[in-house]
């Protein structure tokens, strides 16, 4: 290494168009081993941020969001409806409770013959189920986006 010279190249910035440059006056950074560059160095070398002027600090990058799924909320509904598992999947535990205090009592009471009215109440509540299951996941995908977007602001 001695008696070797280092190159320097240019970062992309507004001095040099935005391009790279091999140009030992400008921006000094040594490429060790002595050669020059003659291509533009390539951008992912230099991370460039865009605040947009609204805030310290980098961009974010993108945020992924996990949609629900209309079809596992069919399955859960199906196999699990009784219990109001599905309803703990989608984001409303209170009434998954409610189906489980219902299912719980109507086997209770049964053997009386009240516990048939708590099963028709639930029998009514998964028929509605049924048909409000796809708004219901629209409702919280769309919610989960909007707030996705919002983190991202500045």
């Amino acid at each position: 290494m001695h008696g070797q010279k280092d190159a320097v190249v240019t970062r992309p910035g507004p001095a040099t168009g935005g391009r790279g440059r091999t140009d030992p006056a400008s921006c000094p950074l040594p490429i060790h081993g002595g050669e020059t560059l003659s291509h533009p160095t390539p951008e992912h070398h230099t991370p460039q941020y865009f605040n947009h002027g609204s805030g310290p600090g980098p961009n974010p990058g993108p945020v992924y969001v996990v949609r629900k799924s209309i079809l596992l909320s069919y399955i859960l509904w199906f196999f699990l409806g009784i219990f109001g598992i599905h309803k703990f999947y989608l984001r409303a535990p209170f009434m998954g409770i409610f189906y489980l205090i219902l299912h719980g009592l109507g086997w209770l009471l049964a053997p009386i013959f009240v516990g048939y009215f708590f099963f028709a109440l639930l029998g009514l509540l998964m028929f509605i189920d049924l048909f409000t299951m796809p708004f219901r996941v629209g409702l919280i995908n769309a919610a989960e986006i909007s707030r996705a977007n919002n983190r991202r602001r500045f």
